[in-house]
């Protein structure tokens, strides 16, 4: 689809544009419609297409992530759109530039481009949707796809008007006439067609190209076609009838991949996957310049309204301005962004820096703090698979295409690749994990050669070499100490884990109970865990000293395999991501499920905590990393807040009793707030005291009590506290002989870095509360021995049979039951004197 036509004053202004598509400190992109629980973003995507609105005042990036809206003068993100998923296709602003349309996955989308909102998801077509286009009035949307249809559509309603069949093969290409009474459609099937607008029907058919058509054009006044043949253009008479074909433009040595016109169309420009974009004639047919410059495939041109400027953009999101007379490259725009797939990521231990290995056969690293792109680090030929910061920070280790590379993290400076110096050996197939060990002396490397191979990371030289995979070696890792060498291999689709000893290179285990193919494994922080990814998103952990299976967390509900997995510093959280674009993670002692992270449109390859385990990175196949504010999920994971005891027999009315806020296995608690709710008709909140948890100094904040609840809250000034204790005690009195409850609930604990998290409330959240025994020298029931006692006594006296005041139970109500009560009324009040002692 060729680029709407760009005015020479916003063509040379493309420069700072383009420019803050990639910029991201302080650019609002970075932080725009982020997705729930992300803090900032790194990359906007892989570009693909760029379209000016009509007026040239905004311009729309169609990404992996949905499309961007920038304005045009100042480069300022305006606005985000969307989509669920990585493969769209197709972008095209309408004639008013008040719609934006994007083809995707078996979806035409249609946003309102002033207040954001969707505005019609059309939903027909039964494939990929890699052409759009308006009609010139704005009043119909035509959209082409992959199930070899044509739909129209109105745009006010979203209703569809027509469904246009024919074409034998996919539909590629839609474009209307300037005057709007013609579609012409390309498709796979080595044929262009027209159709009436007005009534759907197929006028005629241009065949004649013994290949596929995938890119088509209407010349300015709409008397020509041009299109594509793999590597040539054909032109075509649009009113001369079939095969109507007028010249063959023939020079290209690879597949075309972009066409337009110049606006006076009398110059066709052309860009291929041969690097290079032409410039042809409309008249004679002939070449007449050859614009070399990229060092990728051309994927798309445009010329500015008075057609004396070219925009090509091209591999690795370049973007070349030329002055279409002379050729003369007048301008050059570089995203700082990755172009492809980010395989690994990794922090810097000091948790400042983050590096990231794209298929771009770069490494980038990125301030952690900001997501400002630092430097790009170039010299692998290839997809860079692994990339890993020294223990110390100061050096990367990469691995990719047959290599492993080792850069100056500061300077970014390639200090040397890694072989064998006497024989010069080095892995013989693609690189996919490089490590280094704990103590920064060793580096572990696994290949597609089936081998794990170690270096010494001080002068690079060859160690040896593990063998006994018997699959390419896709991870490995060292365990926490340095002495154990956990790698993964798919052997006859089965994964095998094996672990080494790191010194001696011997076999120690095999780890069992696995049979999908396994790509990630991790060791928790104290090394006795290995967990591993799997397919229907699960993750497994085996005792790394037995090698035995121990546990599967399960519970998302969703399918997919799980690419990456990482525990969190503290051991307390393992985070998977995977095939389904999500981040799940579990509480590794109790397997319960915490949460899913979503936000990328491609499935994850990486997922790591960062040194502090308060943000988790994912890195995915959609160009982008999204930094995730995880404090809240890690810090105190597993903590457990409970009210205890869990059952009380209540004393008498008036009397009290006291109850503990416990908390067990905290982590880092400076702070906590709870409320405690009870029936204010059974009991009365009297006071609280800090418990002996948290450390010495800190600030109790002075309850809230209101009718029924009472709100509590402490937070230590300076430190923290671990492990298990005693929260606060609560005293209360009872004013009503009842059964009733006391109810725990809005639990929070917090750090010193004022990270509030929210713990397990266990199941004595509730504290059940059992009506005071009831004496029988308490005869109205009241909870308490009392003159009223005495009075009912006397008011029955005499009385036979069944009485509340019979206290001995004789029949009878007489004078030794009004002594039972008078004796009962004596003991209370001399407990009540030894109280008051």
């Amino acid at each position: 689809m060729k680029l709407k036509l760009l005015s020479i004053i916003f063509i040379l202004t493309l420069a700072s544009v383009l420019y803050s598509l990639n910029a991201f400190a302080g650019d609002s992109s970075s932080r725009l419609h982020l997705p729930d629980g992300a803090k900032f973003r790194i990359g906007t995507g892989e570009i693909k297409k760029i379209v000016y609105s009509p007026d040239s005042s905004r311009l729309a990036v169609l990404s992996s992530i949905g499309v961007w809206l920038y304005d045009a003068h100042s480069g300022e993100a305006l606005n985000l759109f969307t989509t669920e998923r990585s493969d769209n296709m197709s972008v095209a602003f309408s004639p008013d530039g008040k719609t934006i349309a994007v083809g995707g996955y078996a979806i035409v989308y249609l946003w309102d481009v002033e207040i954001g909102k969707l505005k019609h998801k059309l939903t027909e077509h039964r494939w990929y949707v890699p052409s759009v286009a308006f009609s010139p009035d704005g009043k119909i949307i035509a959209s082409g796809s992959w199930d070899k249809t044509i739909r129209l559509w109105d745009i006010e309603t979203g209703e569809q008007n027509y469904v246009l069949t024919g074409h034998t093969d996919d539909v590629v290409n839609v474009a209307f006439s300037p005057d709007g009474k013609i579609i012409a459609t390309g498709s796979l099937d080595k044929t262009i067609r027209l159709w009436d607008t007005e009534t759907g029907n197929h006028t005629q058919t241009f065949t004649g190209p013994t290949k596929n058509i995938t890119n088509m054009v209407f010349s300015p006044d709409g008397k020509i076609i041009a299109s594509d043949e793999d590597w040539h253009i054909h032109l075509w008479g649009v009113d001369t009838g079939k095969h109507a074909q007028l010249f063959t433009l023939r020079g290209h040595t690879a597949e075309i991949y972009s066409v337009a016109f110049s606006p006076d169309g009398k110059i066709i420009a052309s860009g291929s996957w041969d690097k290079t974009i032409r410039l042809w004639d409309t008249e004679t047919g002939r070449h007449t310049r050859t614009l070399k410059g990229h060092i990728g495939r051309v994927n798309s041109v445009a010329f500015s309204s008075d057609g004396k400027i070219l925009a090509s953009s091209g591999a690795s999101n370049i973007i070349r301005l030329w002055n279409s007379a002379t050729g003369n490259r007048l301008h050059t725009l570089t995203g700082e962004g990755h172009t492809g797939n980010i395989n690994d990521i990794s922090f810097n231990p000091d948790g400042k820096t983050i590096a990231t290995g794209s298929d771009d056969r770069t490494i980038r690293l990125w301030e952690a703090g900001t997501g400002k792109h630092q430097r790009t680090l170039k010299g692998h030929t290839g997809r860079v698979n692994s990339v890993a910061f020294s223990p110390n920070g100061k050096m990367i280790i990469s691995g990719g295409d047959q290599s492993i590379r080792l850069w100056d993290a500061k300077t970014g400076r390639h200090q040397q690749t890694l072989m064998n110096p006497r024989t010069r050996d080095r892995h013989t197939g693609r690189v996919y994990s490089a490590v280094f060990s704990p103590d920064g002396k060793t580096i572990a490397s696994g290949s597609e050669d089936k081998t794990v191979r170690l270096w010494y990371a001080g002068t690079g030289l060859y160690k040896q070499a593990l063998r006994g995979h018997n699959g390419p070696v896709y991870s490995v890792l060292f365990s926490p100490n340095g002495e154990i060498i956990a790698s993964t291999s798919t052997e006859a689709k089965e994964t095998i884990i094996r672990l080494w000893h790191a010194e001696t290179g011997v076999l120690m285990h095999t780890l069992d109970g696995h049979t999908e193919q396994l790509k990630s494994i991790s060791f928790s922080p104290d090394g006795k865990t290995i967990a591993g990814g799997s397919w229907e998103s699960t993750i497994h952990l085996w005792e790394t000293a037995t090698g035995k299976l121990k546990q599967t967390l399960t519970g998302t509900g969703d399918t997919g395999h799980l690419n990456s997995v990482s525990f969190s510093p503290n051991g307390r959280i393992v985070a998977g991501g995977g095939q389904d674009r999500s981040i799940h993670l579990w509480y590794t002692k109790t397997g319960e499920y915490v949460r899913t992270l979503t936000g990328h449109t491609s499935h994850l390859n990486n997922v790591s905590f960062s040194s502090n385990g308060r943000t988790l990175v994912s890195a995915s196949a959609d160009g982008m990393l999204l930094l995730w504010d995880v404090a809240a999920s890690v810090i105190n994971a597993g903590a457990a807040v409970s009210l205890l005891p869990a059952s009380v027999q209540l004393p008498a009315i008036g009397q009290k009793f006291t109850l503990s806020l416990n908390i067990t296995d905290g982590e880092s608690v400076a702070g906590y707030q709870a409320t405690v709710r009870f029936d204010p008709a059974a009991l009365r909140y009297i006071e609280s005291r800090n418990g002996d948890y948290l450390p010495k100094g800190t600030f109790f904040v002075p309850p809230i009590a209101e009718s029924g609840r009472v709100t509590l809250a402490a937070a230590s000034l300076s430190d923290e506290s671990k492990g298990d204790g005693t929260l606060v005690r609560l005293t209360f009195e009872v004013i009503a002989a009842k059964a009733s409850d006391l109810n725990l609930s809005d639990v929070i604990l917090t750090d010193t870095m004022g990270v509030g998290s929210q713990p397990r409330v266990e199941t004595a959240e509730i504290t059940e509360l059992l009506a005071p025994v009831v004496l029988k020298e308490d005869i109205n029931s009241d909870g308490v021995v009392d003159n009223q006692d005495l009075e009912l006594v006397a008011a029955n006296f005499g009385q036979q049979g069944k009485n509340s005041a019979d206290v001995n139970g004789d029949g009878i109500v007489d004078v030794v039951d009004l002594t039972l009560v008078r004796k009962a009324i004596n003991n209370k009040l001399s407990e009540d004197a030894t109280d008051n002692k």
